[in-house]
């Protein structure tokens, strides 16, 4: 499969994460608009893949990626988003990383500098991710917000079972 990478432009990475930082519902709308605008001047391949409608159940780019995103963790009235350290333990104890030229639909793709900062998984030769609070993109590799790193892995597709059997080994209690 040939992904589409992208460049990784830190101008055009800088203004993606300034047009998707948490936004209210009139600001999540504008957000569409302003990919579309921010082409004319910084050219890349980012289009909506699904909108984020708000008061919809909340998930973050993990739970997307790992297709967990129905799923809620709770204790008490509390609830827990898997993030950066449940990817992390998935890296240390489940994942098998793979070379770019090993991609497959529905592998996954960590972003990380220091720490890992963000998750999405492969389709058809693109990477489709949950940026924020906001929607899910469809992109190439480096066309994302400048904070979630510049390093990136893959890793073969992990079943949804094998991820919720990973979240009960470390103690998450699913609703």
């Amino acid at each position: 499969m040939s992904l589409i990478l992208g460049i990784n432009n830190h101008i055009l990475r800088n203004q993606l994460a300034e047009i998707t930082k948490p936004a209210d519902a009139a600001e999540l709308k504008a957000q569409v608009q302003q990919m579309v605008n921010l082409a004319l001047t910084h050219p890349h391949t980012v289009t909506l893949h699904e909108e984020n409608i708000p008061g919809s159940p909340r998930f973050n780019c993990y739970q997307y990626s790992f297709g967990i995103a129905d799923v809620r963790f709770r204790e008490g009235i509390l609830e827990f988003f898997p993030g950066s350290a449940f990817a992390q333990f998935l890296v240390e104890h489940h994942l098998e990383e793979i070379g770019l030229g090993d991609v497959k639909d529905g592998d996954h793709i960590l972003y990380s500098d220091v720490q890992i900062g963000h998750a999405g998984r492969v389709q058809s030769g693109t990477i489709e991710s949950k940026w924020g609070t906001g929607h899910i993109w469809r992109h190439g590799v480096y066309e994302v917000p400048d904070n979630y790193g510049d390093t990136v892995h893959f890793y073969r597709h992990f079943s949804r079972e094998s991820v919720l059997q990973a979240l009960h080994e470390l103690g998450f209690q699913t609703s």
